[in-house]
């Protein structure tokens, strides 16, 4: 059958076929609930029955809003903004046909779809950096769909060298990514070897060991400074004050 709603909120028979000016509408997904301004025939456990003059509400749940394009969500995914209405009403036409009452008058289809939040790359001084496809500056997530990031290097969820640097942040209802996680600055003097006759400095990606007179630098592991007594006699060339 010829309808305006789209198939995400009629239904007809077996054939295709609406009979008497009759208009079958099924709950959505992302519905809260769904006003009859008339009483509606219950006629399926999410399926209501209503005659030609009828309108049927639908409220959005929290994080949908009545956008055009019906329930399917298309690829790529277009903006849909917290500010579009909550609500949008159909009218049964003669022919058993839903037309759209608000928020627009006019044969378009229209459902309850989710809000999206748009990620994008930021600058390269940032903390925190969200995995997006390659070569990709731009990306959208819709409600509750999340989006993983990764702490810049010097950086970790808790500050420390050992810390985890991936983490997800959710699309909210506000169409405003959650911010729940934050990168820190890592102390890598946590970690220090320096020992006790060196002070620690932190840096940027290691720590620098600054040591006492009669000590100096060696590295451990190839990366990790540690202040070490120095050999008084491989200094002085073997002299024999040096011999035992």
């Amino acid at each position: 059958a010829d309808h305006d709603a789209g198939p995400a909120l009629v239904q007809t028979d077996a054939h295709g076929v609406v009979h008497k000016g009759q208009l079958k509408v099924r709950s959505l997904s992302g519905a809260e609930h769904v006003h009859f301004h008339r009483k509606a025939r219950r006629s399926g456990k999410r399926l209501f029955e209503f005659i030609y003059g009828d309108v049927v509400t639908y409220k959005c749940k929290r994080g949908f809003r009545a956008a055009y394009g019906g329930s399917l969500i298309p690829a790529p995914v277009e903006p849909v903004p917290p500010t579009l209405p909550m609500e949008f009403s159909l009218k049964c036409g003669k022919k058993g046909d839903g037309v759209l009452q608000k928020p627009v008058p006019g044969p378009r289809d229209v459902s309850c779809v989710p809000v999206t939040c748009d990620v994008h790359m930021p600058p390269s001084s940032a903390v925190k950096f969200p995995q997006l496809p390659m070569r990709k500056k731009f990306d959208r997530r819709t409600y509750k769909e999340t989006q993983s990031y990764v702490c810049r290097s010097g950086y970790s969820l808790d500050g420390k060298p050992s810390g985890a640097v991936v983490f997800e942040e959710v699309c909210q209802a506000d169409g405003i990514m959650s911010e729940t996680n934050a990168c820190l600055d890592i102390d890598y003097c946590l970690v220090s070897q320096c020992g006790e006759h060196g002070h620690c400095t932190d840096g940027a990606l290691a720590y620098t060991c600054e040591c006492e007179p009669g000590y100096e630098v060696t590295l451990v592991e190839g990366r990790w400074e540690k202040c070490v007594q120095i050999e008084e006699c491989e200094t002085q060339g073997g002299h024999e004050s040096c011999s035992v």
